[in-house]
């Protein structure tokens, strides 16, 4: 079982500084970010624990894991063992946290889009069914591919992990989805604006290739083209918040 200062010199290793008692409490919901009473409270607790040296269970190196990689890029899973972690876990635990694997479904692109130091991400159920109100089992990751998306007030940029629920899959809807075309010889990630009619209005983010890229596909364009969306774009698990 991993101490705090285990896991302390840990972090600093990896993420390259030392990672303070306020962002651990935070990891752990300990803190809003809006109560600063409550911020001051929680890393005082997280200080005792430092002084104590106490030991983290399961569920707390699961969201200190989350939370580094999510505003850090960090992968500590390794280094916290975590899949051994989970197999130990009770089943309660267990249910608490999901696995998400990489889409998979075309040989041709698969491997472009994965990370070569990231296998796949372990998540809290709460977390998904709560604020991202998605089933589990239909979220994938992808590896964002090029420039095109790289803009905007939220940018996706090359090499950022993203999470796609592959649920979503419907032509009318509007947001950022991740498609395919030509029977998934070609992947994408764009910005549709579908219509009632069946047209879709596909865009980037990223003005360089605005003015090359959009478009508006006619039904039967769509048709031809054999455009499928694969899910929608619900969150970029390296942004740095």
């Amino acid at each position: 079982m991993l101490r705090h200062k285990d896991i302390d010199e840990t972090l600093t290793r990896l993420i390259g500084k030392k990672i303070k008692q306020s962002e651990i409490a935070e990891a752990l919901f300990l803190t809003s970010e809006s109560d600063k009473k409550e911020k001051t409270l929680a890393s005082v607790r997280i200080g005792k624990r430092a002084q104590r040296n106490s030991p983290y269970s399961a569920e707390e190196l699961y969201k200190l894991a989350n939370y580094c990689y999510e505003k850090y890029g960090v992968d500590v899973s390794k280094e916290f063992d975590l899949q051994n972690t989970l197999e130990q876990a009770s089943p309660t635990l267990q249910g608490r946290f999901y696995e998400i694997p990489y889409w998979d479904e075309c040989p041709i692109f698969s491997e472009k889009l994965k990370d070569s130091q990231l296998s796949s991400l372990i998540l809290d159920a709460e977390f998904i069914v709560n604020k991202l109100n998605c089933d589990p089992s239909a979220l994938r990751i992808i590896t964002m591919a090029g420039e095109d998306m790289d803009g905007g007030c939220y940018p996706l940029r090359n090499g950022d992990i993203l999470l796609i629920d592959t649920s979503k899959t419907d032509l009318t809807e509007t947001g950022v989805f991740f498609i395919s075309t030509q029977n998934c010889s070609m992947v994408f990630v764009r910005r549709l604006l579908g219509t009632m009619a069946g047209d879709v209005y596909s865009t980037v983010d990223n003005p360089l290739y605005k003015e090359i890229v959009e478009k508006t596909w006619s039904a039967e364009e769509i048709k031809e083209i054999d455009l499928q969306i694969i899910g929608k774009v619900i969150k970029n698990m390296s942004f740095m918040i």
